[in-house]
């Protein structure tokens, strides 16, 4: 689908042009389009009234941001060991290369400020939310160093060997479809946030650590969070891809080992060998296909359910989400976070308003931080994020407050 068909969305003056099937899927984009393919594709489509850049602009997650600080630390950390030669990531050269970078905290806190700055351009994310999120980084600097040096400690790197292609070329790759942006020819060594593409299976992928000696090639993908088994059907498509991709693995060197590393320990997943390669390709084969059909529609379906649409940063857009997931706020618990849907009815006080929910149709106080946010008085809205507040001075009433990063739209008159 071109991006030259635009579409309205339930929010009112927010609307787009349709991004169609990418020209490269990945693994986790594979698994976004199946989990929910109208959240794809109102993720990847592009809003110009919101901002410059493709997509719809996230919330980030504290956690999520601290996972990717995590692996740039690492991929700078491997690569300065890599290149000086160092083999044993534990040993006293290595803590010589960390000093040399300023110390793992000084690596840790550049890719801190690196994350927090690229959030300049979204308009999700405020100034003072902002410094926020960088405070709270810092805050976890001793987490994030002491995952860092777990990683490590269980990791040596093969010998380099001159003359061989290494990290030191990234800056002569270029990007792609699908976002690629470091295919190269990998040799001996050891190679960190390596690009591998199968081009007529439309699929892409980058490897957290690729380590190529005499006795073979071991990939590795680093894991911050939780053990889950879909970590293991990533690393066996890495293997695909490194075996199918005559750019990166010119000498069609086999996979022998492959890693999911976590904090506390890393697991080996079995090698695929040929003909469960050949297995896997024709899955993957009918999987692209799939996900090619389901994004290719002005109208792609949605998959509503708790799990899917709990941090869904488009759920604002989605009708099946207000209609079969959100909750009705009589039945959320005291002190939870949800969302609401509603029309304003009436202003109630300076900074509270009175709004009657779709969801249950129960009248709802809902106070707003400061008397400068207001409700626009017969329309209906959609709030992301509003808390379950308890009065007992008013305990006949169903009462919620907006926090500071709670998010108000108002709904087209056409919906329902």
């Amino acid at each position: 689908m071109s991006e030259s068909v635009r579409f309205e969305t339930d929010v009112e003056g927010l609307w787009g042009y349709l991004p169609g099937s990418p020209p490269m899927w990945s693994f986790s984009s594979l698994k976004d389009v199946e989990a929910c393919p109208r959240r794809w594709v109102l993720s990847r489509a592009h809003y110009p009234d919101v901002w410059g850049r493709h997509g719809y602009p996230r919330i980030p997650h504290l956690a999520s941001l601290l996972g990717d600080v995590i692996h740039r630390a690492l991929e700078v950390t491997v690569e300065a060991l890599a290149a000086s030669g160092c083999i044993a990531t534990n040993s006293s050269e290595a803590v010589g290369v960390l000093r040399g970078l300023g110390g793992l905290s000084a690596v840790l806190r550049e890719a801190i400020d690196l994350k927090v700055d690229g959030l300049g351009s979204n308009p999700r994310v405020s100034p003072i939310a902002r410094e926020n999120l960088r405070q709270a980084l810092l805050d976890q600097l001793g987490v994030a160093s002491n995952r860092v040096q777990l990683f490590l400690s269980r990791g040596t790197l093969p010998a380099w060997v001159d003359g061989v292609d290494g990290p030191s070329d990234a800056s002569e790759s270029s990007r792609g479809g699908g976002g690629q942006r470091r295919r190269r020819s990998v040799g001996v060594g050891a190679h960190p946030e390596v690009d591998v593409v199968a081009d007529q299976l439309r699929l892409w992928g980058r490897i957290d650590l690729v380590t190529v000696d005499e006795s073979g090639v071991t990939i590795t993908d680093f894991k911050t969070g939780h053990e889950d088994p879909s970590h293991d059907e990533q690393v066996r498509l890495y293997a695909l891809l490194w075996a199918r991709d005559r750019q990166t693995n010119p000498e069609r060197r086999a996979t022998t080992a492959l890693v999911v590393s976590y904090p506390a320990r890393d697991r080996a997943v079995p090698v695929p060998d040929a003909s469960a390669l050949r297995t896997l390709e024709a899955s993957l084969t009918t999987r692209i296909a799939n996900a090619d059909l389901a994004t290719s529609t002005g109208d792609p379906r949605a998959l509503p359910s708790p799990d899917t649409c709990a941090f869904c940063h488009v759920r604002h857009l989605c009708g099946d989400y207000w209609e079969k997931v959100a909750p009705s706020p009589a039945e959320v618990p005291a002190r939870e976070w949800f969302d609401i849907e509603g029309k304003v009815l009436r202003q109630n006080g300076v900074k509270s308003w009175v709004v009657k929910s779709e969801q249950g149709g129960h009248e709802v106080l809902v106070r707003t931080p400061n008397p400068s946010k207001s409700l626009p008085v017969g329309k209906r809205i959609r709030v992301l994020g509003v808390r379950k507040v308890e009065d007992p001075d008013r305990n006949e009433l169903v009462i919620v407050a907006l926090g500071n990063g709670s998010e108000t739209y108002i709904v087209t008159e056409a919906t329902r």
